[in-house]
């Protein structure tokens, strides 16, 4: 097996997700998020839309689900995906260019539908979930992870950093809305990571970080400060 090339997309990529503490950190929550909201990902086909590099796709597949299909408009990122998971040894993942708005799945395929840091890229949100209610089983779950635009930090880290005039950022209810509309049910949504954007910050930072996100987590007046909302829809 060939050595793993990386690209300086990938390396770039790796490090904001994985690259230092605090990023392994609030990934591992944000995936623990979804896994909660989810009852768990073993036994079960998903389908991961908008997978970018499979970072976040390895790590479901790590957790015991049966097979997860993930699935990007980046020819290249897919093709760094499958090869960084074939040399991973990750072998319960197929990677496919698809567009998420004209899914190339049958119906009722699948028991689990996630879609992290996706939806403000698309110009077509209502056929999005029209698409992944159909390619979900009866009773089958959505789940929706995104940057939240009542957050002031992150708001004014991601203009300063990203451009926010290039991306669509909604607020959970506002995806709640676009879930009733799907014909979603018995949607529900957790907001979650306070954590201050130091890439490379010492442990004390850390655990003091994760103290004051813990209380502004579990304070309803807070809470919609975290920088992330993670949301749950019933087909």
């Amino acid at each position: 097996m060939h050595a793993f090339k990386k690209s300086e997309s990938f390396q770039a990529y790796e490090k904001a997700v994985i690259g230092s503490e605090r990023a392994r950190y609030t990934y591992m929550k944000r995936l623990n998020a979804i896994d909660a909201l989810a009852r768990g990902f073993k036994g079960k086909r998903i389908l991961d839309i908008g997978c970018g590099f499979g970072f976040r796709t390895i790590g479901v597949a790590q957790n015991g689900a049966l097979s997860v299909s993930a699935i990007d408009l980046d020819e290249q990122r897919i093709k760094e995906a499958a090869f960084y998971a074939q040399q991973r040894n990750v072998e319960n993942v197929n990677f496919r260019v698809m567009d998420a708005t004209c899914l190339e799945f049958e119906d009722e395929s699948f028991d689990l539908v996630l879609a992290d840091e996706l939806i403000h890229h698309l110009d077509n949100l209502p056929m999005a979930f029209k698409e992944i209610y159909r390619v979900l089983k009866n009773r089958g779950l959505a789940i929706i992870s995104d940057h939240n635009r009542l957050s002031v930090l992150s708001e004014l880290v991601r203009t300063v950093y990203f451009g926010k005039e290039k991306e669509r950022v909604l607020t959970a209810k506002e995806v709640k809305k676009l879930f009733i509309e799907a014909n979603f049910h018995n949607i529900v949504w957790k907001h979650t990571i306070f954590t201050i954007p130091f890439s490379n910050a010492p442990k004390i930072y850390l655990k003091f970080n994760s103290l004051i996100e813990s209380l502004i987590e579990s304070t309803p007046i807070l809470r919609t400060q975290c920088g992330i909302y993670v949301i749950k829809g019933v087909k």
